[in-house]
């Protein structure tokens, strides 16, 4: 009987290793039609230096203290309208419970599905103890920036400010709106900005919703008042909603 049962576990573990092996020769990359066209653009020096100021902010949220100083994240946004006035005068602004980043960047035909960039301007906590750097001040040394969140994720934000600030000055419109959000509460796992701006997707009658925002509790989202249930998650993060009715507020 044992040796029935080993056999049947090892045929099982055959079959299933046959499945994967067939499965994984299907998968074939996916063409990329109109590839961009190779570029030689370089950051700028005046680039490298924006990034270093919003580096220097100590954006450390700590939701477990209630007495933490959040006098950096009353000073980003000032900090980032100086830093890319054209963004600002160009997108459009909100601020997401005080401290997420909203900036909407409309577009050429505002009835497509909008894109969305996403990145969080929250750190964590850095002891300078235990770095050769001093970890907001964004020493550079060899070619190499040292700061609490050069790689997780205030370089993403950086990039997005500056190539948005370089399109805008050449005078590019996006074909469609483009969303540019940034958490405050990432590092933190808290479901306030990270939460509430959740997801762009579709209606069940395929109508375009727009910039939804999730009550997370109740996995529910609003969009201009009305508010939404998810009923289908599918692929390449297009969702599908319900009304299920009207709001002012969550």
């Amino acid at each position: 009987m044992d040796m029935v049962i080993v056999g049947v576990i090892i045929a099982l573990i055959v079959v299933l290793a046959i499945v994967l092996v067939v499965n994984a020769s299907r998968l074939k990359p996916t063409s990329v039609e109109g590839p961009l066209p190779q570029s030689s653009a370089m950051g700028t020096d005046e680039a490298v230096e924006r990034f270093r100021e919003i580096l220097r902010s100590k954006t450390v949220w700590a939701a477990a203290d209630p007495n933490a100083d959040h006098t950096a994240f009353d000073e980003f946004v000032p900090k980032l309208r100086r830093l890319y006035p054209r963004v600002f005068e160009t997108c459009e602004l909100e601020m997401i419970d005080t401290y997420g980043i909203s900036l909407l960047w409309k577009g050429k035909n505002r009835e497509v599905a909008p894109v969305l960039f996403m990145a969080h301007h929250d750190v964590v906590e850095a002891d300078p103890t235990g770095w050769t750097h001093d970890p907001f001040a964004a020493d550079i040394e060899d070619g190499k920036i040292y700061a609490r969140g050069a790689v997780d994720t205030k370089c993403i934000w950086a990039a997005l400010m500056e190539a948005a600030e370089s399109l805008i000055a050449e005078g590019y419109m996006p074909p469609r709106d483009v969303y540019f959000f940034s958490s405050n509460t990432e590092e933190d796992g808290v479901p306030v900005t990270s939460g509430s701006f959740y997801q762009v997707g579709m209606t069940d009658a395929g109508n375009r919703v727009g910039t939804v925002a999730r009550q997370a509790a109740l996995r529910q989202y609003r969009v201009d008042g009305t508010r939404f249930e998810r009923t289908k998650r599918r692929r390449r993060g297009e969702d599908h909603f319900r009304v299920v009715g009207t709001c002012s507020t969550f």
